[in-house]
C-alpha cells in the first residue's frame, strides 16, 4: 500500500486511506495516530512538528497545507505560496518550483497551470518565453507549436507579420528571392503567364512586350524586328528585309536555314529539309535514316536506334515494329529477327534468343511458341524442337529434357507424347 493508505486485512484487493492526523509509510497494515503537538504532512506519510514541508505552507490555524497548482513553494515553514511566473507553469499542487514553457509555447500570466502552444503566424524559439514572436513579413509558420518562421520560397510572398501561408506571385509578376515581401511586376520586354514564378521570361526574338506585368508577348507586324527582351519591334529599312524568325533585317544575304525563292524574298526552308548554307536557292530534303519535325534548320537529325525513317524528307522517325529491330542510328530500315529469336516491343535495338523449350522458326518472330508435349529442346536460341527418343517422353509444354520411362513402360515415337503400358 502507498504512504498514507493500508490494508489491515489478509486478500486485500485495496487500501484504505489514513484518517485525519494519522500518518503510514509505504505497506503499512494500521495508519498511526500523530502526538499532540504534531500533524501528518501533505501526503500523510509522516508526522511533522512545527515545521511544513517545500511545497507547503502554514495556514491562518497554523495547519500546513499543499500550494496549489499553480504555485510553488521551495522553503520550509512558508507561510504564503508563489505563484508561478508568466513564462513557467505548474499543473499540479504542493510542488516546489515552476518549468519553463517549452520552446513553440508561451505563459503570458502568474500562476499558469499550463502554457499555450503558440499559433500559426507565431513562434517561440526559446524557454520560458511570455509571449510567441509574430513571423515578420517574408516568412511563415504554417502548424501550432512553431520554434521558427520559415522564409517564403522564391514565387511567393507575404507583405505581413503573422502570416501562417505565403501567397504566390500572380501572372506578369514574380519574386526571385527567398523571404520576398512583395512581388515585382515583369518589366517591359519580359513576361510570365503562370502564377508563383521565379524570374520573368524574356520575350522571343520576333516578339516584344511593351507595358510592365505583362503575361505574354506580342508578335512583331510584318517588316519589324526585335531581339530576345524587346520592349518594342523596329522596321527594317527600305532595301532591306526580316529574317525567318523577325529578329534581324537583312540585306542580300538569306541566313542557312532559309532559301531564297522566286520573288528573291527569304523564306524558312520547310519541316523535313535543311539549308545549312548563305543563299541557298533550295532546300535540301532529309536523307532517309533522317528526320526534321520543324522549320528553318540548317541539319538534319539521325533516327535513334530501335527506329527508322525510309524516305527522304521525313518529319519524325517510326518505331520499329514487334519481330524488328535496328542496332545503330541513322538506320533506313529496321532488321527482322532471325529464325530462333524475337523481339516483342516496338522500338526493339536488338533480338532475345528463345529460350530453352521454345523456339521460333521463321524470321520476325514477336515471340516463341513453346515446344509441345512429346517434344523438347535443351538450347536457346532453337529454330526448332526435338521429339523424344524411344523410351523417353514429355507429356508438358515447353521443356528442354525428355523423362526416361520406367521399367516395363515403353515410350511410342507417336508425336503426342502417350505412355503405352507393355503386358
Amino acid at each position: 500500500c502507498a504512504g498514507g493508505t493500508y490494508a489491515n486485512t489478509t486478500g486485500s484487493i485495496d487500501c484504505s486511506a489514513c484518517n485525519a492526523g494519522s500518518v503510514s509509510e509505504a505497506g503499512a497494515a494500521n495508519c498511526t495516530d500523530c502526538t499532540p503537538g504534531t500533524h501528518p504532512d501533505s501526503h500523510q506519510v509522516q508526522c511533522l512538528g512545527d515545521s511544513c514541508f517545500p511545497g507547503e505552507f502554514k495556514n491562518e490555524n497554523g495547519t500546513c497545507e499543499a500550494c496549489p497548482a499553480g504555485t510553488f513553494s521551495p522553503n520550509v515553514n512558508a507561510t504564503i505560496c508563489t505563484s508561478c511566473a508568466a513564462g513557467t507553469f505548474n499543473p499540479t499542487s504542493n510542488q516546489t518550483s515552476c518549468t519553463a514553457c517549452s520552446p513553440g509555447s508561451s505563459s503570458s500570466k502568474n500562476g499558469s497551470l499550463s502554457c499555450d502552444n503558440c499559433k500559426p503566424g507565431y513562434f517561440a524559439g526559446n524557454n520560458g518565453s511570455i509571449e510567441c514572436d509574430a513571423c515578420s513579413p517574408g516568412s511563415f509558420a504554417g502548424n501550432f507549436s512553431s520554434i521558427s518562421c520559415s522564409n517564403c520560397t522564391p514565387g511567393s510572398f507575404s507583405s505581413k507579420p503573422a502570416s501562417a501561408i505565403c501567397s504566390l506571385c500572380t501572372a506578369g509578376s514574380a519574386a526571385s528571392d527567398a523571404g520576398s515581401v512583395n512581388c515585382t511586376l515583369c518589366s517591359p520586354g519580359h513576361f510570365t503567364n503562370n502564377t508563383g514564378s521565379a524570374v520573368c521570361t524574356d520575350c522571343a526574338g520576333g516578339t516584344y512586350a511593351n507595358t510592365t506585368g505583362s503575361i505574354d508577348c506580342n508578335a512583331c507586324n510584318a517588316g519589324s524586328v526585335s531581339e530576345a527582351g524587346a520592349a518594342n519591334c523596329t522596321d527594317c529599312t527600305p532595301g532591306t528585309h526580316p529574317d525567318s524568325h523577325q529578329v534581324q533585317c537583312l540585306g542580300d544575304s538569306c541566313f542557312p536555314g532559309e532559301y531564297r525563292d522566286e520573288d528573291g524574298a527569304c523564306v524558312a526552308c520547310p519541316a523535313g529539309g535543311f539549308s545549312p548554307d548563305v543563299n541557298a536557292t533550295i532546300c535540301s530534303s532529309c536523307a532517309a535514316g533522317t528526320f526534321n519535325p520543324t522549320s528553318n534548320q540548317t541539319s538534319c537529325t539521325a533516327c535513334s536506334a530501335g527506329s527508322f525513317s525510309a524516305n527522304k524528307g521525313s518529319l519524325k522517325c517510326k518505331s520499329c515494329q514487334p519481330g524488328y529491330s535496328a542496332a545503330s542510328k541513322g538506320s533506313t530500315e529496321c532488321d527482322a529477327c532471325s529464325p530462333g529469336s524475337f523481339a516483342d516491343n516496338f522500338g526493339s535495338t536488338s533480338c532475345s534468343e528463345c529460350t530453352p523449350g521454345s523456339f521460333s522458326s521463321k524470321p520476325a518472330s514477336s515471340i516463341c511458341s513453346l515446344c509441345a508435349a512429346g517434344s523438347v529442346v535443351s538450347s536457346a536460341g532453337s529454330t526448332h524442337c526435338n521429339q523424344c527418343k524411344a523410351g523417353s517422353s514429355q507429356d508438358k509444354k515447353g521443356q528442354k529434357e525428355c523423362n526416361k520411362c520406367s521399367k516395363r513402360i515403353l515410350s511410342e515415337r507417336n508425336g503426342h507424347g502417350k505412355l503405352q503400358r507393355m503386358s
